[in-house]
Parts: structure tokens; C-alpha cells; sequence
């Protein structure tokens, strides 16, 4: 996803802030890296437009990888994830029937899902 590369190359040039567009899955990714502490915070500026605000502190963005690609999904049942977030020091991102989740939270809720990045 391009908002994610967006802020990688940002945070690595130690900008303050940046500029992505606003719709709503981008809405939710950006709450989800809010929550993880990957960003300080946002700002809608227009319908069309949010200020991204940096967290130059966090290292967690050097090492984002996407793992999602259209034409090779990879997808996690509930026993594939319990593995993962045990033998993985990495966090991973699902989509999931409940909305973009982590790992944690997709086992704690006994879900799988489709794993869009991992930090």
C-alpha cells in the first residue's frame, strides 16, 4: 500500500510530518498504527486529505514489510496464528472479518485472517 511506503521514506528522511489521502480503509490503518505507536497522530484536512504526523523515535517503521499482494494472499487460520505469535518476535497485521487487527488481538478474538504487513 502506498500510504505505508509514504511514511517509511518520510520517517527515514526524519520529516515531521507528511501528507497521505484520506478514504476510509486508509482511516482505519492509520488508527491502527496510531495504536501501535508507529505514528503520533493525524489530522483530517480535507475530505480528500490527511496530515500525518511522524514518530521519529519509533524504529518499528524501518522495518514494516508488506506482506499483501492480490495475487498471493496469505491467509492465517486461528492454529497458524497461535504459531506465529509464538515462535515470531514480529507483530503481523490481518485483515479480518472484524476489521484490521493484530495478531494478538485476531487470537485473542479466535479469528484468522488475510496478513496485510508485519512490523
Amino acid at each position: 500500500m502506498d500510504v505505508i511506503n509514504i511514511i517509511k521514506i518520510n520517517t527515514n528522511a526524519n520529516k515531521k510530518h507528511t501528507y497521505v489521502p484520506s478514504n476510509k480503509n486508509i482511516k482505519i490503518l492509520l488508527s491502527k498504527m496510531l495504536e501501535l505507536n508507529i505514528i503520533a497522530g493525524t489530522k483530517q484536512l480535507t475530505h480528500l486529505k490527511i496530515k500525518v504526523f511522524l514518530n521519529k523515535k519509533n524504529n518499528f517503521v524501518k522495518n514494516i514489510k508488506i506482506l499483501y499482494k492480490i495475487s498471493n494472499k496469505i491467509s492465517v487460520n486461528l492454529k497458524s496464528l497461535k504459531k506465529l505469535n509464538r515462535t515470531k518476535s514480529s507483530i503481523y497485521i490481518l485483515f479480518t472479518n472484524k476489521g484490521m487487527l493484530t495478531s494478538i488481538e485476531a487470537e485473542r478474538l479466535c479469528i484468522g485472517g488475510i496478513i496485510f504487513f508485519k512490523l
